[in-house]
């Protein structure tokens, strides 16, 4: 009678194997999957506070107002680079990059030849967007 089992997740379980009867192997085992839960906690949590959504939304919509007035003003030097939109944000860059990177998926910015960041047409369409829903939102919570 021939062999007819999944040679490769037999090598997995006898790793595993291996790797719980030796204690140095299993205390780094039990280390790296320690780390682990506690990066899925961290996600969970993250994912369950609405507030950082809000926050990022609000994030989003000061960068494009920045970009959408410095266009404005100048609509032949339109850009902001990188240190001047972190502070003007008041966001670190290790929070900005998501928004950046968002908002250029989007379309709504992208970095012109001098590799600053300019808010784009649709930009400008999304500012419009959502500064005339403002108005009726705030209606809203006045009636409410």
């Amino acid at each position: 009678m021939g062999f007819t089992g999944d040679e490769s997740r037999f090598s997995e379980i006898i790793d595993a194997h291996n790797t719980l009867k030796d204690p140095v192997k299993r205390a780094q085992y039990d280390i790296e999957y320690k780390e682990h839960l506690n990066i899925r906690r961290g996600l969970s949590e993250e994912a369950s506070n609405t507030k950082g959504i809000e926050r990022d939304a609000v994030i989003q919509a000061k960068v494009l107002s920045l970009l959408y007035v410095k266009r404005r003003q100048d609509v032949n030097n339109p850009g902001i680079g990188d240190t001047e939109l972190e502070r003007m944000a008041d966001c670190p860059r290790e929070h900005l990059e998501f928004h950046l990177w968002y908002l250029k998926a989007k379309g709504w910015i992208g970095r012109i030849e001098n590799g600053t960041f300019a808010i784009t047409v649709e930009g400008i369409d999304r500012t419009h967007t959502e500064h005339r829903r403002e108005p009726a939102t705030r209606l809203l919570d006045f009636a409410g």
